[in-house]
């Protein structure tokens, strides 16, 4: 508003300059044109990256993602009150749907876990007793300063999801994300990802908002909405288990429930194989004993 009052106010101004000597008021009234465009372009552009991908959600225009510069400024804006909206308004219930799931259908000890979109750490708090490692991964810079003065993680790293797992191949035994692909429409390249990081035997849990079809649907929110048909065949594809699937009220919106739905994948465990002696089969390494006995 103050931004409009300005150029309001200078516009005025220079419309009612006296006359000056030569073509001084039309100088000024040229630079001033100059001023105001360069002020309007950035306002559009600010508007733009802040808002655009919402304007272009409500026309059914969105893309397959939510843009990066999009979620970091919608969460750094949030960061200050995240935790009490979510918990106290919203009964953010994700984090301990997962860990339910995971401490069910695989073993306690998860070894090394990333917690991908950590925000301020309401996740890793339910699953740093699990980890003998605990990463948190998140675009918003602020929200891992809340999530740093929490103090259960070992490391924090500002940087996309999907760009961080193809850094780590084969580094994790779990990976959670609560709340965070809904920000995601094609998971094809999440999914692919994930496969590639986790150890064998290792665990891939996350929340997604429910849909019908078989196809990611964009919701004017500007979150993505993910069928289980979806899901299935996007973990065929990513050669990845599916253990066990939840229908879940993942929170709370304008006082009624936001249905979804609690995943645990798996990376398979490798063929076993016989020495040429014919001796039994050799035993995984200990390290990817995570998902032994999961079902």
């Amino acid at each position: 508003m103050r931004l409009f009052l300005f150029l309001a106010l200078g516009t005025q101004i220079v419309l009612f300059l006296p006359e000056l000597p030569g073509h001084g008021e039309l100088y000024v009234r040229v630079i001033w044109v100059a001023v105001a465009s360069t002020i309007l372009a950035w306002w559009f552009m600010r508007l733009a990256r802040e808002k655009g991908h919402i304007i272009l959600a409500r026309l059914g225009l969105a893309r397959a993602a939510a843009p990066a510069s999009y979620v970091r400024a919608l969460f750094d804006a949030y960061a200050c009150d995240y935790d009490e909206h979510l918990t106290e308004e919203l009964h953010y219930a994700a984090p301990a749907q997962l860990r339910a799931l995971v401490v069910e259908h695989l073993a306690i000890e998860a070894g090394t876990v990333a917690d991908l979109g950590c925000g301020t750490g309401l996740c890793g708090l339910q699953f740093r007793d699990l980890a003998t490692k605990l990463l948190g991964v998140d675009l918003s810079a602020r929200m891992l300063q809340r999530a740093r003065a929490r103090a259960c993680y070992d490391q924090l790293v500002e940087a996309d999801v999907v760009d961080f797992l193809r850094r780590h191949k084969a580094s994790f035994s779990l990976l959670v994300a609560a709340d965070v692909l809904v920000y995601i429409g094609d998971l094809a390249p999440v999914f692919a990802a994930a496969a590639a990081a986790l150890r064998p035997g290792g665990g891939f849990a996350f929340t997604v908002e429910g849909a019908t079809g078989s196809r990611w649907r964009a919701l004017r929110s500007g979150r993505y909405a993910h069928p289980v048909a979806y899901v299935q065949r996007l973990a065929a594809q990513a050669r990845l288990e599916i253990v066990a699937r939840r229908d879940a009220a993942l929170r709370t919106q304008h006082g009624r429930p936001v249905a979804g739905d609690v995943w645990l994948l798996r990376k398979p465990l490798p063929p076993s194989r016989r020495g040429d002696d014919g001796n039994a089969p050799c035993e995984p390494p200990a390290s990817c004993a995570v998902g032994a006995g999961a079902d």
